[in-house]
């Protein structure tokens, strides 16, 4: 199993995103922040969410909405493990989430997108079995639920599972900025584009705008 820790980063969440509690990590942002942003709300399945516009580029996939941001240049693809990835791309994404409400109970929600071992040795119930720093739990504003860190070698993703009532689960995914971490030789580089978001910036950015979510029913 591929299992990426990064100590610096959870630094990062402790700092500038939220707190370790008895129960795991909890971020809390106060509204009037985000007060004025633009708000995207999809009917189907039903919620709403609040997004800075002059920076965030929204997007539809399939039940996915895409939030994205991203700069033009051209840069070695650090995450090419394979021959079918391009040795270069054209853009730094700086910040990917998606979101999607899936209308099943929190048991099969993981068995269907997780499966495996995680169903396997983790899944309990309605519960996840807690390995700090592979799967933690997770509040951001009023949503409950959890984190697992999924990646090799700077490259993966965070998936959120938050129950929103017993047969509502919000799915939400958040990709590793892998060209502005500390295991690329130039990130320092990186960091100093212009119009790039740091990580520090992106990790705000992230809970402020999951704070935000409204489910619709």
């Amino acid at each position: 199993m591929n299992r990426y820790k990064n100590s610096a980063r959870l630094l990062v969440i402790l700092i500038i995103a939220g707190f370790f509690t008895a129960g795991g990590i909890s971020c809390s942002w106060k509204q009037k922040e985000t007060k004025d942003w633009k708000i995207y709300q999809y009917k189907k399945p039903g919620f709403e969410i609040r997004y800075p516009a002059t920076v965030i580029k929204v997007s539809k996939e399939g039940e996915k909405v895409i939030l994205t941001h991203s700069i033009s240049f051209e840069h070695p693809n650090p995450c090419a493990f394979s021959d079918e990835a391009p040795a270069t791309i054209e853009e730094l994404t700086d910040f990917r989430v998606t979101l999607e409400t899936i209308s099943k109970s929190f048991k099969e929600t993981i068995a269907t997108y997780e499966g495996g071992s995680i169903t396997r040795y983790y899944l309990l119930d309605d519960t996840l079995r807690i390995e700090p720093g592979f799967i933690d739990k997770m509040s951001i504003g009023e949503l409950n639920g959890y984190r697992i860190t999924k990646g090799v070698e700077g490259c993966g993703l965070f998936s959120y599972y938050f129950p929103l009532d017993s047969n509502n689960i919000l799915k939400v995914e958040r990709s590793f900025i892998t060209e502005l971490q500390s295991i690329i030789r130039n990130y320092k580089e990186y960091l100093k584009l212009p119009g790039i978001i740091s990580p520090e910036e992106e990790e705000k950015l992230f809970n402020q705008i999951v704070s935000s979510f409204e489910f619709l029913k």
